[in-house]
């Protein structure tokens, strides 16, 4: 929109009125230029107005960058290619791989992808991954065992240092809430397991349309490969056994998920269903390479937050994997404290006799693993799974633990 100067601008003005050279000549043509000096503020105004609308009404909304290829991963270890979130996920910016209006994006690229209100429902459960209430016989039989009273004694209030832990329950960051836990209840090496921390696992997700972020466990505990034999370790990294970034822990039984007063419990649940499921998937993967023994389809997930603490155990039935919530625990209490300690070290007892299981499974590769031709034909598959699941097992011997409690 163009806009005319006044008249009285233009050179002819000039030349038709005599006063403009003599502006102080009289008091009549002092208050005729500043009329004139108005209208001309006046014109200016409006024209610095006009080219401000028309700047602005050329910019287009700004919408968020869209993320590089090289942040999805396309590695599986089963099924087609997945694309499965990179571990930006789970830092501090987060980029959105969803599309959509840019209402949409701009409130999706504020929040990381397990933070969403749908990842649960959508993503996971295109990946056969779920949270219910009903669970399969082989996860109550092992849950039922992590519930074993313990012979050995256990620690004082002091020894626990509940005063500081009451301090955590009212206000606590996440990194907090790790260092109390990692120092008064998760031990760093236990047996034959051994404790990792904020380490990502591998790819090994059920391949859905729709991407799954990266499980990274705050820690978790599998069998350490420093203390096994050059050849077993070898046959583990053969059928994917390895189960962390740096390769020195295998077959992953627990994970844990820490949360402070920034974290919610949503967010903890969908991180323990990811690392759960690729914890599972691992074991999975094993039985189909061993003829003989049957290692238990399990694994647990514990989710801690400043007051509470959560203890989720999985399964596999179907192709669906169902995790459940097996104990509560309102660890504010030293009473059941010490029952979540209890629960934490069966856990860990169990998961170190199932590590061992699985080197004496490995020590005689002939007699306890078939070739990987035969062993991804489907009929083997399901006459072996069946055979071995069928017998008894072995008793587990907790009551007398590998190491000092």
């Amino acid at each position: 929109m163009a806009i005319d100067p006044p008249s009285f601008y233009s050179a002819s003005s000039f030349s038709r009125r005599p006063f403009l050279k003599r502006p102080f000549e009289s008091a009549q043509t002092d208050h005729y230029h500043i009329a004139k000096r108005a209208r001309l503020d006046q014109w200016l105004d409006n024209l610095v107005q006009t080219r401000r609308h028309i700047r602005m009404s050329r910019q287009t909304p700004r919408l968020p960058p869209t993320p590089p290829q090289s942040l999805v991963s396309t590695e599986h270890s089963i099924g087609p290619s997945v694309a499965v979130a990179s571990s930006a996920d789970y830092a501090g910016t987060r980029t959105v791989r969803s599309s959509g209006t840019a209402s949409e994006c701009s409130v999706k690229s504020t929040k990381r992808l397990v933070e969403q209100t749908q990842y649960r429902r959508l993503h996971l459960g295109s990946a056969n991954i779920y949270h219910g209430t009903q669970s399969n016989q082989a996860v109550d039989d092992v849950a039922k065992r992590m519930l074993v009273p313990r012979s050995s004694p256990q620690p004082s209030c002091n020894e626990l240092n509940m005063s500081r832990l009451s301090q955590l329950e009212f206000s606590a960051t996440e990194a907090q809430i790790q260092e109390y836990y990692r120092r008064h209840i998760l031990p760093e090496r236990y047996g034959a397991v051994q404790r990792v921390d904020q380490q990502c696992m591998p790819h090994v997700l059920p391949s859905v349309p729709l991407p799954l972020s990266k499980p990274i466990p705050d820690s978790a505990y599998g069998l350490n490969l420093s203390d096994v034999e050059a050849s077993i370790e070898r046959q583990i990294r053969e059928v994917g056994g390895v189960t962390n970034a740096q390769g020195d822990v295998a077959y992953t039984f627990v994970t844990i998920e820490f949360k402070g007063d920034s974290g919610t419990l949503s967010t903890a649940l969908n991180q323990c269903l990811g690392d759960a499921a690729a914890c599972l998937i691992a074991v999975q993967r094993l039985n189909r390479e061993l003829s003989e023994v049957f290692i238990e389809e399990v694994c647990f997930s514990i989710s801690v937050t400043p007051a509470l603490g959560f203890v989720h155990a999985m399964g596999c039935s179907e192709g669906r994997y169902e995790m459940v919530t097996v104990a509560r625990h309102a660890l504010g209490d030293y009473a059941q404290l010490l029952t979540f300690r209890r629960m934490v070290r069966n856990i860990l007892d169990w998961g170190n006799d199932r590590s061992m299981k699985i080197i004496q499974a490995l020590e005689h590769p002939s007699r306890s693993l078939v070739s990987i031709s035969e062993a991804h034909s489907p009929a083997l598959i399901d006459r072996q799974i069946s055979t071995r699941r069928n017998s008894t097992p072995a008793p587990l011997h907790m009551t007398q633990p590998p190491c000092a409690v």
